[in-house]
């Protein structure tokens, strides 16, 4: 069921390669998804009856595979006309640390840290995105925010908002580019994660 990935919002014949380079799925809701589900709303402290309209809000499993170069630049997951108020990403195989020494194809959190990009001014999510792109089209995101090598079984969980509803600049977040080249030991590896998105919702009374 993979078909090329497109940046939501954009061109999808124009951006898709520069941006974003992977193949995507989506995948109806079953037993396994409410399972994660319950876990999540666990983990969040829910009430059976929030965990319900929690379920209720979430978009359809997405599932992701890079090939070898693949990447998705530094973006936003919520967007005004596609809100998502919080993101689930699972990662589904393991990537080892290169022997460049570096995390070829982990998740970069640029302003997350104590070492994490300046945020002093950035006042929108476009702010953040030029200021974070900067860093990564120099390759130095090694050195700053924090970089999640991806684990098998392994999840991450962010908030795309803030408590009062506005968009979470600082919420901006790469897949880096999967590692290619002969001295790289991770040539001919594909990285396959999931992405489990929710937009806001009433808990049901």
């Amino acid at each position: 069921h993979l078909a090329t990935s497109f940046v939501t919002g954009g061109d999808q014949d124009s951006s898709k390669e520069a941006y974003r380079t992977s193949q995507n799925a989506w995948l109806s809701a079953d037993e396994l998804l409410e399972r994660i589900q319950y876990r999540l709303g666990q983990l969040l402290g829910m009430t059976e009856s929030e965990a319900m309209s929690f379920r209720a809000a979430a978009e359809e499993l997405q599932v992701i595979k890079y090939d070898v170069g693949g990447q998705f630049k530094v973006h936003h997951d919520s967007a005004d006309f596609h809100p998502r108020v919080l993101t689930l990403l699972i990662y589904l195989n393991d990537i080892e640390v290169s022997n460049t020494g570096r995390t070829g194809a982990g998740t970069w959190f640029p302003y997350a840290g104590q070492n994490g990009i300046s945020h002093e001014g950035i006042d929108s999510v476009d702010d953040a995105n030029r200021r974070a792109l900067s860093a990564y089209a120099n390759e130095v995101f090694e050195d700053l925010g924090i970089v999640e090598v991806p684990r098998r079984g392994n999840a991450v969980l962010f908030f795309n908002h803030v408590p009062s509803g506005a968009k979470d600049p600082l919420a901006v977040h790469a897949g880096l580019p999967v590692g290619s080249g002969e001295e790289d030991s991770m040539r001919g590896v594909s990285k396959w994660a999931a992405n489990y998105w929710f937009r806001s919702f009433e808990p049901k009374s």
